[in-house]
């Protein structure tokens, strides 16, 4: 995943972001790029392009 950002987004910077919570036996990560080119812009710039009308379509296409 952390390879993932810096192929795909572009960005030269990552923050890494953890909770947990034991009881509940569950974990949280959050990987961040500051400078990344987000969802959109990374699959109209993929070998074969898709054009999302917008940010919410990029993460979760109908």
């Amino acid at each position: 995943m952390i390879n993932n950002v810096f192929q795909h987004s572009k960005s030269q910077s990552l923050w890494i972001l953890a909770q947990s919570w034991k009881n509940k036996k569950q974990i949280e990560i959050c990987l961040l790029d500051e400078e990344g080119i987000v969802f959109k812009k990374a699959y109209q710039n993929a070998e074969t392009p898709i054009n999302p009308k917008d940010d919410i379509e990029s993460i979760h296409p109908h």
